[in-house]
């Protein structure tokens, strides 16, 4: 496992009620849902809040970024081609969060043997008693009415009635170009002006709301909507945290390579290759090892040296499948092996290291390595490797 700087800037950490969304997989409350049915919909809440956090997080840092151009620029910025990934963050936003509101109510609906809902109706419209809708997590998701609706005008207008905003950015401090929407990309229309099937020309700006005002809302409104419903209405507790902090966690797993071993004659060998021609060349010389890759049942991998698993530089391998019903005791790894006989009963190889079978099984993650003299790749044949 390693810990990398993602390309993105952002140190993702997984929020507190996306874990506890995750606990709803064995939550009793939904019962009455199929478990491959019940596990795909948590997944998929759970990855949407993620997806939602991360597009808060990218609008929050280039909304940032704006203030710090403005800090250092010697006049007006009446253009900065920045404005508009800030505005694309923030539109991803509302998107994810609105997807997460369909994926809430299907939850819902599924876990009382209903039909999808729409959404619209379910926030906007009565709830007739003793109707299908009147259940205590419809209810408890309608008091977070304001939320929606500030979230459904937004979304609505950045996905179906085009969007426009200003061309630079402009501190509120009394200057008139910060209350020009044509010249300031932080002010947003008017909410009350984006009913029915307003365009761009119809919008107004009388509030003075910001970018802040709608990414704001939308993302503390969503993280209190879903920790509601997990708290209140599911019962479901926030899990512990891990030990480590969330910027020392690995972000990366990797399996090292389980080369095929074969037993020939009284080896037991576990060949690497210096160059892609050579293993193939073995194909033909090893016992049934043609037959495995004319049926997919072994695949040829490049594979790099590294210095992370032993004190210099050595092809790392894992044996996690091997077993210790050997009449040898010793594992051979050899590096483009070649046979002097048909028989095997010699062979003359580039180097090798023999590897004490009892310890490697005595070695719950049973690694072995190669030293090589500078950095190297290699070719090895293993069985595919497919996460069940």
């Amino acid at each position: 496992m390693y810990r990398v700087e993602p390309s993105h800037g952002l140190g993702f950490a997984e929020l507190d009620v996306a874990r506890q969304v995750r606990c709803l997989a064995s939550s009793a409350a939904f019962t009455r849902i199929p478990e491959p049915q019940l596990q795909a919909l948590v997944e998929s809440i759970a990855h949407a809040i993620g997806r939602a956090d991360y597009h808060f997080q990218r609008f929050r840092m280039q909304r940032q970024r704006l203030d710090e151009i403005r800090a250092w620029a010697p006049g007006d910025v009446f253009f900065d081609a920045a404005v508009s990934t800030m505005h694309y963050e923030l539109q991803a936003l509302a998107g994810a969060a609105r997807l997460l509101v369909d994926q809430l109510l299907s939850l819902i609906a599924k876990s009382h043997d209903q039909r999808d809902w729409e959404a619209v109706p379910i926030f906007r419209d009565l709830v007739v008693p003793g109707s299908s809708e009147d259940k205590p997590e419809i209810h408890r998701l309608r008091s977070h009415r304001d939320w929606f609706d500030l979230l459904n005008a937004y979304r609505n207008t950045f996905f179906h009635r085009g969007w426009a905003h200003g061309s630079g950015h402009f501190d509120s401090d009394g200057r008139q170009a910060s209350e020009v929407p044509e010249m300031n990309a932080l002010l947003v229309p008017d909410r009350a002006s984006l009913t029915g099937r307003s365009r761009p020309y119809d919008w107004t700006y009388n509030d003075k709301t910001t970018v802040d005002d709608v990414g704001t809302g939308i993302y503390q409104g969503l993280n209190a909507m879903l920790a509601d419903l997990c708290a209140n209405a599911w019962t479901t507790a926030v899990p512990p945290p891990g030990r480590l902090a969330h910027d020392e966690r690995p972000n990366i797993m990797v399996a090292l390579p389980i080369p095929i071993t074969l037993v020939i004659e009284d080896l037991l060998l576990a060949p690497i290759f210096s160059s892609r021609e050579r293993a193939m060349a073995f194909v033909q010389l090893a016992p049934g090892l043609a037959e495995m890759v004319h049926a997919r049942e072994a695949e040829l991998l490049e594979v790099r040296s590294n210095s992370d698993l032993a004190p210099t530089p050595a092809i790392s391998l894992s044996f996690a499948r091997l077993t210790s019903d050997h009449a040898t005791r010793t594992l051979m790894i050899c590096l483009d092996p070649e046979p002097c006989d048909s028989g095997w009963s010699e062979f003359r190889s580039s180097s090798a290291v023999n590897v004490p079978l009892d310890e490697l099984m005595r070695d719950n993650i049973r690694i072995a390595s190669l030293p090589v003299d500078a950095p190297m790749t290699v070719y090895v044949w293993r069985k595919p490797f497919l996460i069940q």
